[in-house]
């Protein structure tokens, strides 16, 4: 039974955790106004608008846009023109990706285009499947920028 209560430890101070983080909170910033009424006396009372928490977002995610280059026979061809394909996430747009290319080769990006390709169905014995679809961006970056994606070649 030792097994299960270190296992019911555990989610204890799993949870202790998630609470302690949860009562620390990051304050942006705290305004405060003045206001007057006037009545018989001048009195001046002060509130103070409850303090704003900033959740932690989530930055960077280049890794997350671009998978992995695409190095085929045709798109090391297109290389000379300054042209360079990556697979990229499902969920990506053309924007995101130019910001990743950018940030992560310090490169000028002129045009993205984008392709979502369909999975090809194959056959495995007598059954057949399907491979998953996939996202392809071709980014035209500007003269005098490149890119190495194999430094070994």
């Amino acid at each position: 039974m030792s097994i299960f209560n270190w296992y019911k430890n555990k989610k204890e101070e799993q949870k202790k955790q998630v609470t302690q983080q949860k009562k620390t909170p990051v304050i942006v910033a705290v305004a405060e106004k003045t206001v007057s009424l006037k009545s018989n006396k001048e009195t001046e009372v002060v509130v103070s608008t409850p303090s704003i928490e900033e959740k932690p977002r989530a930055t960077g995610g280049a890794h997350r846009v671009l998978l992995r280059p695409l190095l085929t026979e045709k798109n090391t061809l297109h290389q000379t023109q300054n042209q360079y394909v990556f697979e990229v996430a499902k969920n990506t747009n053309k924007v995101e990706v130019k910001k990743a290319v950018e940030s992560v080769f310090k490169v000028k990006v002129i045009k993205v285009r984008i392709v979502s390709m369909r999975g090809k169905v194959k056959q495995f014995g007598r059954r057949s499947g399907t491979r998953k679809a996939w996202k392809k961006a071709m980014v035209t970056v500007g003269k005098g920028d490149h890119i190495t994606l194999l430094s070994s070649v």
